[in-house]
């Protein structure tokens, strides 16, 4: 069979690969200093993702109003720009805690992607929205952090693959355009490859504060790791650990996982990888007469690669 007739090419973060034809991208995760960024291609069903044609707009405010009666919240802020909406909601606390009173603000963006008719609804990172209100700053802290979040925004620009961008491939339509990565970096994606395949990557960068956490986990990590035969296996140029196990659903079918060996902590450059899933060769009639799942995995993983300016701006 001709690879050009069964696989495709796709852009994730800073790697390329080929994965069979008729993949969908069914998570696109990244956490950045000041956002969230979580979709799938698929049309959202909440406040967050993607959101096709002109009634997309409408679609999110309506889903926003349900968060916001959900959380028994007021709108705080509205901005309406031809190509970013800007929604926050807020909880407003005479007494959190011990903290005094406080606000807890959910920031929601919408952006517009008019070359591609969709747009992509984002959301405030974890760890920020909530405010001290004890000179009754509230606002001017709000405003602050919206600086924030919408110059981040800018970077997530509408790119069809292939292409040389710099920063993070988010899908083979969006990059997160950043000259220069961040010290801490997540990110990963999953695709639905057919009925009883799925493959996930992920990417963390680790700054140096987190080497201690980390080394403490290892043990547990290797335990498991240790349960499967496992093989050290390079992949995209990274050293590392491959575990494949029978799929304990199907016997024409092997669930694996594939951890990097050389991550380094205080670098962009040698991340912690993570290639997991599961690969069903029966999800492709006929391609089970000239090979079995662990062949086509193995075959996938050969795909992977560093791609153009992928890592331009790490360190």
């Amino acid at each position: 069979m001709d690879d050009q007739d069964f696989f495709q090419e796709y852009c994730i973060g800073r790697f390329q690969l080929q994965l069979p034809l008729r993949s969908k991208l069914v998570e696109s995760l990244m956490l950045s200093e000041h956002l969230d960024v979580d979709f799938s291609e698929a049309e959202s069903i909440g406040s967050l993702g993607l959101f096709h044609g002109v009634e997309g707009e409408e679609r999110w405010k309506d889903a926003i109003e349900i968060d916001r009666k959900k959380k028994n919240a007021d709108y705080a802020y509205k901005e309406n720009q031809s190509e970013v909406k800007v929604v926050v909601l807020n909880q407003h606390f005479d007494a959190f805690r011990e903290t005094g009173e406080s606000n807890l603000s959910d920031v929601y963006v919408l952006k517009k992607f008019p070359k591609s008719d969709f747009s992509l609804s984002i959301k405030e990172g974890q760890g920020h929205g909530f405010y001290l209100d004890e000179k009754g700053n509230y606002q001017d802290q709000l405003n602050a952090s919206l600086s924030k979040i919408i110059k981040e925004n800018i970077l997530i620009k509408d790119f069809s693959w292939p292409h040389n961008q710099l920063g993070l491939c988010l899908s083979n339509q969006l990059v997160f355009n950043q000259n220069r990565a961040y010290e801490n970096e997540f990110y990963k994606v999953g695709f639905r490859l057919g009925e009883g395949s799925y493959f996930k990557f992920e990417s963390i960068a680790y700054s140096d504060k987190w080497e201690k956490l980390v080394d403490g986990r290892k043990g547990a990590f290797n335990k498991v790791l240790s349960l499967f035969a496992s093989k050290k296996l390079t992949v995209a140029g990274f050293k590392g650990n491959l575990a494949i196990s029978d799929n304990r659903y199907s016997e024409s079918a092997v669930d694996f996982r594939w951890i990097s060996t050389d991550a380094k902590f205080g670098t962009t450059r040698f991340p912690a990888l993570k290639i997991e899933g599961t690969i069903e060769i029966e999800d492709w009639p006929g391609l089970s007469e000239v090979g079995n799942s662990t062949d086509l995995l193995m075959t996938i993983l050969s795909t992977i690669k560093p791609r153009e300016n992928g890592f331009v701006g790490t360190w």
